[in-house]
């Protein structure tokens, strides 16, 4: 028997089409030894037609890959001819991996296909689905009546994984039911996810905590395209979606096959969103640890040619940080789009970058004929006694793949002591206020376009080469170059406990560099002016300076110190450049008597800091500037 006759036999028993009843007790087999079809071989193909109709397959194998076992059907002798109450069974190294039942009549059909045991699939198979392992168990009945289908899935304990683990479940617990209607060529399915968890790229979804149901129905709009499926999610409480799309059926691959779309979002809950799927997602920028709440209403239009329009609203929103970088109450959002045009509203009653608390503001941009969206008017934010006024924000290309978020600001004074109080350091007094020209944002990092310039301890500040990157997500980085002009010592000193100190100072930080806010690199130099008209410093400031210059000592006895309070000083200049965790230090210049004078005395009694140390453990000198400080 050849393979084409073989076959036919095959799809013959499939189908369950009539087969010659018995004849006595003739019995007749047809059996096909090594059958070829393109790189699939079957070993074997026998049919037997006797009392009974028997066909065994296999085992069925690839040219590339394993052996995927055998197919065994049996059919019990019928007054008809025809199979009605068929068996099947697929063998696979002696393990049952599939058991088929058939039960047949005039007005019905109906089978149910058993796997007990996923994990028992040859693994050629696996490679073909594209997973590396699988297991749990799958039950699947199906029945026609007239011209009706209907079929039922049930998956217990499924379990799966991709090789580069981008796709991946666990004890997942699905039931799915299906019914079409061959005339009217409609159909309905209900799927339902009671358990397990699922992994789908960066987006996990951990178990439900209730089950998930999902209704679809489908229908053609013609006799032949396209079609219209209808889908609708419902969570009480927590999630009201619906959608209706209009799909080619001769395209077999989203989102090709799409011609329409219609999304309707009455509610979602987005705390319940966050803990079921959105939190997996931020996580991977380095949100994770926020927690939003609110609800959110969405209607958005697709055609062929993309997204049409989209108006989203956020109402009584609110956001928490467990690093408290970033906290929010009262927020609304509301987002016209539309391809041509799109309009921005956006209101809070309450926010916080890094503990800075803000007041209440409002602002609305508009997208212009360039495609550009900008703020209509300034936005003045109270801050810290002061404010922060946002003169312009521009967001360029924003529907594009290159977006480019670009600003200029004011900062009008605000107060250093409570600054420093919310961010946790140490607290200080006086105010800060500058002018920020130009900022741009860009795959996650922020660019200061010219100078910084601040007005600080009654001095100034200027602040170029700013680079900041991922400021809220793992390891900011930041990268600067600070300038820093007639600060006065009295302020300075007072703020860090250092030990009180007047005059005027001046100096910079080049090549600054921290990682996850801590300094890994920088060239810093302070010195003092001479035309200042009070310079002195105390002893405390002695013991802190000299310790600042890595362990150096003050040429003058430690008894004779304790006669004074402050000491009198012509010029005081002290430098560091770290670089791999280790500080280089220098001063005003060579001292007489050997290493570098940090801090030269004038009249009496005269006091000179000179420092001997060149190279400085940088978190030794950390700790030990902490200690003395924190000491009276």
């Amino acid at each position: 028997m050849n393979s084409r006759r073989a076959m036919l036999a095959l799809a013959a028993m499939l189908a369950g089409p009539a087969v010659p009843a018995p004849v006595l007790a003739l019995e007749l087999e047809l059996v096909a030894e090594q059958v070829q079809l393109g790189d699939w071989s079957l070993e074997r193909v026998a049919l037997t037609l006797g009392r009974d109709v028997e066909l065994r397959v296999g085992p069925v194998q690839h040219a590339d890959d394993e052996a995927l076992g055998s197919i065994e059907l049996h059919c019990p002798a019928h007054p008809g001819g025809r199979c009605a109450n068929g068996t099947g069974r697929w063998v696979f190294r002696r393990d049952t991996l599939a058991e088929l039942t058939l039960e047949r009549s005039k007005a019905a059909l109906a089978f149910n296909v058993e796997l007990p045991s996923l994990a028992r699939v040859p693994s050629s198979l696996l490679s073909t689905l594209g997973l590396s392992s699988l297991d749990g168990q799958l039950d699947i009945q199906a029945r026609r009546v007239a011209a009706v289908w209907s079929a039922q899935l049930q998956a217990q304990g499924l379990a799966f994984d991709t090789p580069d683990g981008a796709l991946a479940a666990a004890d997942l617990a699905l039931s799915a039911a299906l019914e079409h209607h061959s005339a009217e060529r409609t159909g309905q399915l209900a799927l339902a996810w009671t358990a397990g968890e699922l992994l789908v790229g960066p987006l996990y979804l951990p178990p439900p905590e209730q089950p998930w149901q999902f209704e679809a129905t489908l229908q053609p709009l013609s006799d032949r395209r396209p079609w219209r499926v209808d889908v609708q999610m419902h969570r009480i409480d927590a999630l009201d979606l619906s959608a209706g799309l209009t799909l080619d059926p001769a395209v077999a691959r989203l989102p090709e096959a799409l011609r329409a779309a219609s999304i309707r979002l009455e509610s979602l809950d987005l705390a319940w969103a966050w803990r079921h799927g959105l939190e997996s997602l931020a996580a991977g920028y380095g949100f994770g640890g926020l927690r939003p709440s609110g609800r959110l209403a969405l209607n958005a239009e697709l055609d062929e040619e993309g997204l049409l329009g989209l108006q989203a609203t956020l109402l009584d929103t609110a956001l928490s940080d467990e690093l408290e970088r970033l906290a929010a109450d009262g927020v609304n959002i509301r987002l016209d789009w539309q391809r041509d045009t799109a309009e921005l509203a956006l209101d809070w009653q309450r926010a916080a970058l890094y503990r800075i608390e803000t007041g209440p503001g409002a602002l609305v941009m508009r997208e212009s004929a360039d495609g550009t969206l900008a703020l209509q008017q300034p936005l003045r934010v109270p801050v810290l006694g002061g404010a922060l006024l946002l003169e312009q924000l521009v967001w360029r290309d924003w529907r594009g793949a290159q977006p480019e978020l670009s600003l200029s600001a004011s900062v009008e004074p605000i107060d250093l002591a409570r600054l420093t109080r919310q961010l946790g350091g140490t607290e200080f007094g006086g105010t800060l206020s500058g002018r920020i020209p130009s900022l741009h944002w860009q795959d996650q990092v922020l660019v200061l376009d010219g100078a910084l310039e601040l007005a600080l301890f009654d001095g100034r500040a200027r602040m170029t080469g700013l680079r900041l990157e991922r400021p809220l997500g793992r390891l900011p980085a930041l990268a600067a170059d600070i300038e820093l002009e007639r600060l006065d010592l009295a302020q300075v000193t007072g703020a860090f406990e250092f030990g009180a100190m007047t005059g005027r100072m001046s100096g910079h930080i080049h090549e600054l560099r921290l990682l996850d806010w801590q300094p890994v690199q920088f060239d810093a130099w302070f010195e003092t002016h001479s035309d200042s008209p009070s310079r002195e410093i105390s002893e405390k400031a002695v013991n802190s300076l000299s310790t600042v210059s890595g362990g150096g000592g003050a040429a003058l006895s430690g008894t004779l110190l304790k006669w004074f309070d402050t000491f009198p000083y012509a010029r005081i200049g002290i430098g560091c450049r770290l670089e791999r965790n280790v500080c280089t230090m220098r001063g005003l210049g060579p001292a007489e008597a050997g290493g570098y004078r940090i801090l030269e005395g004038r009249l009496l009694p005269r006091l000179d800091i000179v420092a001997h140390k060149r190279r400085v453990d940088w978190p030794q000198l950390l700790a030990q500037l902490e200690a003395v400080t924190a000491t009276e």
